[in-house]
């Protein structure tokens, strides 16, 4: 679980920029949603592990 989701917010975070700057406001939009994503995800697994 750790893995993957470090292995996310690699991804996310190779994706930001220079060129990420030309692409628009969807893409941004998109990699909100993948930090909310992560964060929710990364609530669940801690939430699990104290319950």
């Amino acid at each position: 679980m750790n893995v993957s989701a470090v292995g996310l917010f690699v991804d996310f975070s190779g994706e930001v920029g220079p060129d990420q700057k030309l692409v628009g406001k969807r893409d941004s939009v998109k990699s909100v949603y993948r930090i909310f994503f992560l964060l929710i995800g990364f609530a669940r697994m801690q939430s699990r592990s104290a319950g």
